[in-house]
């Protein structure tokens, strides 16, 4: 049985996984804000607060969209709004000579591959990542002024702890935070490589469904040019056949001329002998005896009438 090559079949699979794997991408990104999922508090029992085993579960919830943010007057004027005006968040009532404490835990499943955070507060902040101190305000840009910091190398993956501390002296208060974490995400990459293997697995029965269809074909038209062959070859013998046939008519139409050419001759000579065998007869006894026979005439017998009775009825 003719078999389908299997060459070009391997070769488009292997060019489809190809293809698949460069477009698998584990990046992912993550974004956080200033809004209620923080947590607040007025006081802390501990100097070390902002670290990540400092328990903060006990806190209260932000007010996010704070009412009396700093820009509720000039949204969208300065850079520090840019997020807008909601996205500023406090602990409590308003106060002046206060403190507040903001903490987020973020989770973050992946390898951190670029992170930043963008702040603002009314009127200081001391930013922390991890325990780690990141930066702070001070009142020397005012809150109208948002700083951003790489904070790359202060994120792993897993769980992350965010601190913020605010000193407010009179007027309006607030802090607003948005933030930005890229990572690898290797549950991602699972998926579209699960989602790839659904796509790479249809295509194979497709083209495993085409094979059978191409082997079909390429078996059908085998037993087709087997008949054909096996046809010719039987027409190759009949015309073998007829070839034979043919030389031996030949032959034989060729002893059949030598035989009427012969047999012509024959009647040829035959016709001459007899044409001068009768001349001979002609001259020598019939040409002779011509003259006598014209002189002397036929004598005509005299008819004599026939005599009719009359009777007298």
């Amino acid at each position: 049985m003719h078999k389908v090559n299997n060459v070009k079949l391997r070769g488009i699979v292997l060019l489809s996984i190809l293809l698949l794997s460069l477009t698998v991408s584990g990046e992912d990104s993550t974004y956080f804000k200033s809004d209620s999922t923080w947590k607040g508090a007025d006081t802390v029992t501990q100097a070390d607060w902002f670290n990540p085993e400092y328990e903060f579960s006990n806190w209260g919830e932000s007010t996010g969209a704070w009412r009396n943010g700093p820009c509720s007057e000039y949204c969208g004027k300065i850079k520090s709004c840019e997020t807008g005006c909601n996205d500023w968040m406090w602990f409590r009532s308003s106060c002046s000579n206060c403190t507040r404490y903001f903490k987020k835990m973020i989770d973050i499943p992946g390898q951190v591959t670029l992170a930043s955070i963008t702040i603002s507060a009314d009127d200081s902040y001391w930013l922390y990542v991890n325990g780690n101190f990141i930066g702070s305000d001070n009142r020397k840009q005012g809150f109208a002024n948002a700083e951003t910091y790489d904070v790359t190398s202060y994120l792993h993956e897993g769980q992350n702890i965010i601190a913020i501390k605010v000193d407010q002296k009179d007027g309006y208060e607030g802090v607003v935070v948005s933030g930005r974490i890229d990572y690898t995400s290797t549950e991602k990459i699972i998926k579209q490589l699960q989602e790839q293997v659904k796509t790479l697995e249809t295509q194979v029965s497709m083209l495993d469904a085409d094979k059978k269809t191409l082997q079909q074909r390429s078996d059908s038209m085998y037993d087709e040019l087997s008949a054909k062959t096996k046809a010719n070859e039987e027409l190759t013998k009949t015309v073998e056949g007829l070839k034979l046939d043919n030389q031996a008519l030949n032959v034989e139409l060729s002893r059949y001329i030598r035989t009427n050419r012969i047999l012509i001759v024959t009647l040829i000579v035959l016709a001459i002998a007899i044409g001068v065998v009768g001349n001979y007869v002609y001259k020598k006894y019939i040409k002779k005896r011509t003259p006598s026979l014209i002189a002397a005439p036929m004598k005509r017998k005299e008819i004599k009438e026939p005599q009719f009775k009359y009777e007298e009825l």
